[in-house]
């Protein structure tokens, strides 16, 4: 039984890790909602999708309040490649449009940046995960 369990976890492991990831795209491309199309409100927006695309390449969800790299998030003008903005109608509302700034960040100024200070970027690459977390409780079944 024993020598039957160690083989299976050995062809499982063996299987495990032939595994593929997935190609993930717009890593460097970020949706901000803005007011309006000001330069007053243009500039923390495009900060805004920096930080986002930041957590994208680093995996950091707390990168914004990072010390380490504030040098970096302080001017992200230097790192947009281009931006446009869009309608797009409310879902929850019909008939109402909110205007959002799209912003490309130039992917090597970015890497360069996130390399100098000592950052490891994901690759495009990635596991696909799925995790299955059941919780079932025992309570007694008492009738309608």
């Amino acid at each position: 039984m024993k020598f039957r369990m160690t083989i299976f976890l050995f062809i499982f492991a063996l299987l495990a890790q032939n595994g593929h990831g997935i190609q993930v795209s717009g890593l460097y491309q970020a949706a901000v909602p803005v007011a309006d199309e000001t330069v007053s409100k243009r500039n923390p927006a495009i900060k805004q999708a920096l930080i986002q695309v930041l957590v994208k390449l680093t995996g950091d969800r707390n990168i914004r309040g990072s010390s380490d790299i504030a040098p970096l998030i302080e001017r992200p003008e230097r790192f947009v490649q281009q931006f446009r903005y869009r309608q797009v109608e409310d879902q929850e509302e019909q008939n109402v449009q909110s205007t959002e700034l799209l912003v490309q960040f130039d992917e090597n100024a970015l890497n360069e940046g996130l390399r100098s200070y000592g950052l490891t970027i994901w690759g495009q690459e990635r596991p696909s995960v799925l995790v299955w977390l059941a919780h079932e409780e025992n309570k007694a079944f008492d009738g309608w």
